[in-house]
């Protein structure tokens, strides 16, 4: 599952690549199932962003993705 950062904003793009939103983003936490993170907008400023992530659970202590955001 893809999730970029969009000008500050945390978004799902493509659901067959992998993440890149860690490259541009500090603070990066998982509370339940929200994703958080300040991301550099194109200006460089930093904007706190968060997204739902439906289908994530932990199969033998292994996130995994079960479902599409």
């Amino acid at each position: 599952m893809r999730i970029e950062n969009i000008d500050g904003e945390l978004k799902v793009t493509d659901p067959n690549k992998p993440s890149s939103f860690d490259q541009s983003s500090t603070e990066i936490s998982i509370n339940g199932d929200v994703l958080s993170a300040t991301c550099k907008k194109r200006d460089g400023s930093p904007n706190k962003s968060s997204i739902i992530l439906n289908g994530i659970e932990n199969i033998d202590g292994e996130l995994k993705y079960t479902d599409t955001i």
